[in-house]
């Protein structure tokens, strides 16, 4: 952050996350605690967010945030205090971040008339994982949750394997895809596989499975939510999912 922070001209201004030295002048941006721009007040009402946005001089209340998770609001945050700080009016602020939908494949959520929740995400690192589950579990603790997960690199895998397992550990099941290895190959990785992950997942209601067999097994599911994450072909899922889901 530092040597990031040393290469803008002293005449710009800078917003850092509250608790971040860099080493020079800046505006803090916070959720839940004080700093020059903060948004507090956070609750859930009809799958959206809505909370109040503080600036150094007024409060205010009742913006509407449809993407869930701490993260995210802080992402909001620190995109009104700048827009604040170059003079964007909160009238448009509010109709602009009520109508953000997010971008695809980062938290990307359909509810269906039958009460299912499909979520697709990107994440592909233990940290990231963690971010969704978090924010699946602090709006929807008492719904089943079905994980469809597949590792993206061995040598990811292999480096990050015991956080992986833990943040996996938070779904109610999981299937967990074939390693997909993009660059990598897995004669180079002996040993490496979902299965060796899957061994350190502690979940009862756990498998591996191939891509292609994928689809099938999810239907065989129940669920109240089900998230589909991960960085590789995964995603060739989501059309059959949101398909079927649609149909039910």
């Amino acid at each position: 952050f530092r040597q990031f922070a040393a290469l803008v001209p002293d005449d710009k201004q800078l917003f850092v996350r509250k608790g971040i030295e860099i080493g020079r002048p800046s505006l803090t941006y916070a959720v839940n605690e004080a700093a020059d721009y903060y948004s507090d007040n956070l609750r859930m009402e009809n799958d959206k967010i809505y909370f109040d946005f503080h600036t150094p001089t007024e409060t205010v209340k009742d913006f509407i945030w449809e993407i869930p998770g701490i993260h995210n609001v802080e992402n909001a945050t620190v995109a009104l205090a700048i827009l604040n700080n170059l003079g964007v009016d909160f009238e448009t602020l509010k109709k602009a971040i009520a109508n953000f939908k997010g971008i695809k494949r980062r938290y990307t959520k359909h509810r269906y008339e039958n009460g299912k929740i499909y979520i697709d995400d990107y994440a592909h690192h233990p940290t990231e994982i963690n971010a969704v589950m978090s924010s699946i579990r602090t709006f929807y603790p008492e719904k089943k949750l079905l994980v469809a997960f597949q590792p993206h690199l061995f040598s990811r895998t292999r480096d990050f394997a015991d956080g992986f397992s833990e943040s996996l550990s938070h779904a109610d099941e999981l299937i967990l895809l074939d390693i997909y290895p993009a660059r990598e190959l897995q004669e180079n990785f002996e040993g490496i596989t979902s299965s060796w992950l899957l061994d350190k997942v502690t979940l009862d209601k756990k498998e591996v499975s191939t891509l292609s067999d994928a689809f099938n097994k999810i239907k065989e599911k129940d669920f109240d939510i089900l998230l589909t994450v991960g960085a590789g072909n995964i995603d060739t899922l989501y059309d059959p999912i949101c398909e079927w889901l649609g149909k039910k």
